[in-house]
Parts: structure tokens; sequence; C-alpha cells
């Protein structure tokens, strides 16, 4: 039986929860029934890349060059003819584009070439509340032309495949798509692999160590950093030793760190830059805080209740969907320090709260 050919496109694959997600769908599709082909853009700079788990899955790997995430038309222009090749010469059945802007080109490549079925998975709307917190200026033109086209898109898109309802409703919302276009596929984990794992930090309980608290993700603005180093700075107040332990690596490396020492908590904050088994450091952690300003599903949360850890996490994008509030975690406003400490210190304090937390997150 001739094998059913498949095109993933995502712009870059660093490490992150769209491309997180990616990787679990091409490692599981059926090798015996498809043939699969993953591209995306380069994937340099300081957030490491996924590239060794795509070649250890022996996955067809193609490199866009011109591929980028920030708009640059010029660039974008040569990218899309750099898809359209790619796709004339595999002649796939499925094209699966994932994130806005391989999303905008792959499927508009698709439809040139009519290719029978165009999936799209967009990892979060970016003209709605993530537009307020992107790393790069925001120009109101770009976002009327960008839901313009999404639009159009839409017509010739299969399927849409959305984390949560609350993602499918900002779709429709500003009326991308129908509603039968959408598939809410939210993230699996495999829980056995978080499981009594050793440990990037000191074991214990509370009573013989200092409080730990941990937070993963990419140092960009839209993960509320700076919010939660300022937290630290009111919770040290009432806890003297607490330890913040820092996941992940970006653009705002250098920033966070003079924060640190100009709030006098080079102490008590420490940036463990990438980390490959977020599990081992999940495990050593007393409570997990996000203090993300927008999230479309937010996977390390699930990975920090797989270790059975309470949860301290903004009111944002579909994290009520993820996380209920007083029963599997405690929400916060965003972008509210006063909030995320006093969270921390109830915690600390409530040790009955912080179990039951833990446990009904599992």
């Amino acid at each position: 039986m001739e094998k059913i050919k498949v095109i993933f496109i995502i712009t870059r694959m660093i490490k992150g929860g769209a491309q997180n997600f990616a990787l679990l769908i091409y490692r599981s599709l059926n090798r015996e029934k498809y043939e699969i082909t993953f591209a995306s853009g380069p994937s340099t700079g300081p957030e490491g890349d996924y590239l060794s788990e795509l070649n250890a899955h022996g996955l067809n790997y193609k490199i866009i060059p011109s591929l980028t995430r920030d708009i640059h038309p010029i660039k974008d222009l040569k990218a899309f003819f750099e898809i359209l090749a790619l796709m004339r010469e595999i002649k796939p059945t499925i094209v699966h584009t994932h994130t806005s802007k391989a999303g905008v080109l792959g499927r508009i490549a698709a439809k040139i070439l009519k290719v029978p079925v165009t999936i799209h998975q967009p990892h979060g709307l970016a003209l709605g509340e993530a537009w307020q917190v992107l790393d790069t200026p925001q120009i109101p033109l770009i976002r009327r032309l960008l839901t313009t086209l999404e639009k159009v898109l839409a017509k010739f898109t299969d399927k849409f495949i959305t984390y949560t309802q609350v993602e499918t409703d900002e779709h429709l919302y500003y009326r991308i798509g129908k509603r039968e276009q959408f598939v809410v596929i939210p993230y699996g984990l495999d829980v056995e692999k978080f499981a009594d794992k050793v440990t990037y930090v000191a074991r214990g309980t509370l009573e013989n160590r200092p409080p730990i608290i941990g937070t993963v993700g990419r140092l960009v603005t839209s993960k509320g950093h700076r919010y939660l180093i300022e937290a630290m700075e009111l919770v040290k107040k009432s806890v003297p030793d607490i330890k913040l332990f820092v996941v992940g690596d970006g653009f705002l490396r250098k920033k966070l760190d003079s924060m640190v020492k100009k709030l006098g908590l080079a102490d008590n904050i420490q940036f463990l830059g990438v980390v490959d088994n977020i599990a081992e450091f999940l495990s050593g952690i007393d409570i997990f805080v996000l203090p993300t300003l927008y999230e479309s599903f937010g996977i390390v949360l699930i990975e920090a209740q797989a270790c059975k850890k309470p949860v301290v996490v903004s009111d944002v994008g579909s994290i009520r969907e993820v996380i209920k509030n007083g029963q599997t975690g405690l929400l916060v406003p965003p972008k509210n320090p006063r909030a995320i400490a006093d969270a921390i210190i109830r915690l600390i304090r409530d040790k009955q709260l912080s179990k039951r937390l833990g446990e009904a997150g599992f």
C-alpha cells in the first residue's frame, strides 16, 4: 500500500510548548502508513532546540532557510517560494501547519498546489489576547491585515486543531473559521515519565531546607518573569531563605539577571538555563509558579502536576481550562507581584493546602 505523504511546517523548532506538542504528534504517527516530512526555519537561539530529538526518531527534516518568526516582507516572500518548492517535490496529501507565520505561508502554498487536506494548529491566536504581550512592536494596521488574512485562509483550511475550547472560541470571536472546522485536542502526558526522578535541586522536606520555588519558560516578555522576581522580593520579607530556580533561556536573560542583583536577590534566585529533563527538575521543587501573560495551554503546568506539585499561575488565556482555582492550583491576576507573593506564602505556610492542590492536580 502506498504511504500517505504528510508535511508538517512550523516556524522554528526551539524548545517551547508548540514545538513539544508538534514533536509528540510526529513521533506518534504510524510510519507504515505515513511518509512524514518535517520542515521549519532555522532553530538558532539561546532557548535550545529539538533537532536532536527529530534525528533520534528518524524524521525526514528539511530547513526552510528564509522562514523566521518576525514579519519581514522580503524573507517571508522567499520563505513562501521555498515552501512551495518543497511541496512540489514531496507532493503531500496532507499539509499540517503550526503557529501563525508557518500557517499563513504553508496554507497559501497548499491552496495553490491543490493539496487534498490542509490542517492548521495555531498554538494560540496571536491576534487576540496574545497580541498585547508580543515581544515585537504592535502595529494596529498589521493586526487588521492579519485578521483579514486569517479569515480568508480559514475558507480553505479543512480542520483547525486547538488545545482548549477557549482557544477555539477566541477564533470564532474574530470570525475566523466555523465551529465545525475546529477540533479540540488537549496535550497528553505520559505520567510515568515524571515519577521518582533524580532531582536538579536538593531533596528534603520544608522542615529541613529552604522552600524551593521553580518556574520553566523562555526568558521573553510574554512569560512575565519580571513579576515573579518582584514577587520574590516581597516573599523574602516573610521567608528570608526562600529559593527560586528558573529554567529556560532567552533574550531577557541579562536584563533579568541584572534585576535580581539590583533587588538584592542574588542569594535567592538562580538561573539554570536550558534543562533537558524537566521531570527531574520539577520533582525537586516545592511550588511551581508560572507568571505568564498569555498561554494557549501551558504544557509545563500539567508537567508540574504530574510531579504532584502545587501550582500558582496567572489567570490568562486558556489557563482556567487547565487549572481550577482553589481545586488544582491557585490563579492570580497577571502582572501582579503582590498576588503572586501572597499565593506563594500561603502555600508555604499551609502545607495541607499545598499537598491537597498537588494531589488534586495529579
